[in-house]
């Protein structure tokens, strides 16, 4: 039974989607139980049934009507309130049928519709989202049996429909186990779904590290050193193999193919402009990029840009050196310039042109004499 049980789990696990698989196989449970309860107690009481013959095909239709439900629920790929019209008239021409069938003949439990029906009311409760429904089915079922055993056994109403409430617990308990079974198994879903693109990120995430490794290993270095070194004597060509290295560098450690919008970027288009002007620099930008560059609005990285091109002329002539140092600084961008060559520090009008270009964005400009500058820009909506 169990292993049966399991089997029909699986499939139903791949033809029914969501959460109202997991109600459905509680459904059909409950069928299969009560068949294999009519099955079990029609040949147990053949011998002391008054009408064995008329039992026998009631116990068929009453086989065949859960057949139909079955195949129902399984066309419809969920227990549906459809059911229930089905439910609510077969039910109580069983409940007649079994108590008039089951009259005049010696011993208890000769009318087992009453079992049966107590049985298959829980699964009225999984038949619809909202109670009512399947209690007002399972209402009926239990006025239907406290007139039929008044009429048949000759009872008292009150003793007829104390043994009903049956049909109002049953029905009640399986609305809130399908109720609590969808909202699990929704959950579960989703937490599932959660994790596989959890472990799809983390694959990619794996993968590019590997592939960033070997690009690092193997070709990043070389083109970094053809960049600097002597090895290529053409200006230009050297110049295209350094702006290339730049562009793997930032690929590697970044993963941005697109270098309009990045703030890296641009410094390293300046620095690359200065390096073809005859000025030596040296970009420490590496925590600006981890940080994904810093989170300035275009006009701000633009201005700063711009600046920081300009700057590195003021602050060094050509044949001249500098270091540009770039970091996140306060929910921000700081950018110091550190010159050594012919420069000095930068005339006063060239000063306050800096800093008429970076007052706009809400930017900064701090010089001293070593040569040395400091910018730092806000981002947006940030007090400079």
């Amino acid at each position: 039974m169990t292993r049966a049980l399991w089997w029909l789990w699986l499939r139903l696990a791949d033809r029914v989607p969501g959460s109202d698989r997991v109600v459905l196989a509680a459904g059909i449970t409950i069928r299969v139980g009560g068949a294999l309860m009519l099955c079990y107690a029609l040949p147990l009481t053949w011998a002391h049934q008054p009408r064995p013959v008329g039992t026998a095909l009631l116990v068929l239709a009453m086989l065949a009507q859960s057949t139909v439900v079955v195949w129902l629920w399984l066309w419809q790929r969920r227990v549906g309130p459809l059911t229930l019209a089905l439910e609510a008239p077969t039910g109580v021409l069983a409940l007649f049928a079994g108590g008039a069938l089951a009259e005049g003949g010696r011993g208890g439990g000769l009318d087992f519709m009453f079992p049966y029906t107590i049985l298959i009311s829980a699964a009225l409760g999984l038949a619809s989202r909202r109670l009512w429904p399947g209690l007002a089915v399972a209402l009926l079922w239990a006025t239907v049996f406290g007139f039929s055993r008044t009429l048949t056994e000759h009872r008292s109403l009150a003793d007829t429909f104390s043994l009903g409430i049956g049909y109002l617990v049953n029905p009640t308990v399986g609305w809130l186990s399908a109720r609590t079974l969808r909202r699990r198994v929704a959950a579960l879903d989703q937490a599932r779904l959660a994790d596989a693109q959890q472990a799809a990120e983390l694959a990619t995430t794996l993968e590019r590290a590997r592939h960033g490794r070997a690009l690092h290993d193997r070709v990043l270095q070389t083109l970094e050193t053809l960049a600097r070194g002597s090895t290529i004597p053409d200006p230009a060509v050297r110049a295209r193999v350094g702006e290339q290295a730049a562009w793997l560098r930032r690929f590697v450690e970044t993963g941005q193919v697109d270098q309009d919008q990045d703030l890296p970027a641009g410094l390293s288009a300046a620095a690359r402009a200065a390096e073809r002007a005859g000025i030596r620099v040296q970009l420490n930008d590496a925590r600006l990029r981890v940080a994904g560059g810093g989170g300035l609005a275009a006009p701000q990285r633009e201005a700063l840009v711009q600046v920081v091109h300009q700057a590195i002329s003021s602050i060094t002539g050509a044949g001249g050196a500098v270091v540009v140092r770039a970091v996140p600084d306060n929910h921000g961008v700081l950018v110091t310039l550190l010159g050594s060559g012919p420069g000095a520090a930068p005339p006063a009008d060239e000063l306050a042109d800096l800093v008429a270009q970076l007052a706009p964005v809400g930017g900064t400009v701090t010089a001293e004499s070593v040569p040395f500058l400091e910018l730092r820009v806000p981002t947006a909506g940030e007090s400079p």
